[in-house]
């Protein structure tokens, strides 16, 4: 049914593009002729011998072209996707080295911390020792 679906789709396209002048039929490269190669591709894709030889959900030139031994039967690059995945790659690299500053100013803020915390306790402990030095002088003095 699909396979159906995807022949009528196709030869609408073709057919609609043709009414038009843009190209024939099976016209694939749309240099105005129908080329040996264009004609058996046309051939193929409308006979029982057709399906989707690459596993990319249609049956295209690229299927003919495997069944042939032609080419790799792969889709060209798709430059869209491509880009979008150079930005993904990107983003998630600038969101890593973002992620790498934060831990480090978050260590940053804690070695500080630390820091200022040990400041503290050792003001604390000069303080008590110079009270009990006081304390002592005192006991002293009165004694």
């Amino acid at each position: 049914m699909l396979k159906r679906v995807l022949q009528l789709v196709l030869f609408t396209a073709l057919t609609t593009q043709g009414a038009f002048g843009q190209t024939g039929l099976c016209d694939s490269n749309a240099d105005g002729t129908v080329d040996t190669f264009e004609s058996d591709q046309c051939d193929w894709l409308g006979g029982p011998e057709a399906a989707d030889l690459n596993g990319d959900g249609f049956v295209d030139h690229l299927d003919f072209e495997v069944f042939f031994g032609l080419e790799s039967g792969k889709p060209p690059i798709d430059w869209n996707n491509r880009q979008r995945e150079e930005a993904e790659a990107d983003r998630q690299r600038e969101e890593a080295e973002a992620d790498r500053q934060r831990e480090e100013a978050e260590a940053d803020r804690q070695r500080e911390e630390a820091e200022a915390d040990r400041q503290r306790e050792e003001a604390e402990a000069d303080r008590q020792r110079e009270e009990a030095e006081a304390d002592r002088q005192r006991e002293e003095a009165e004694a």
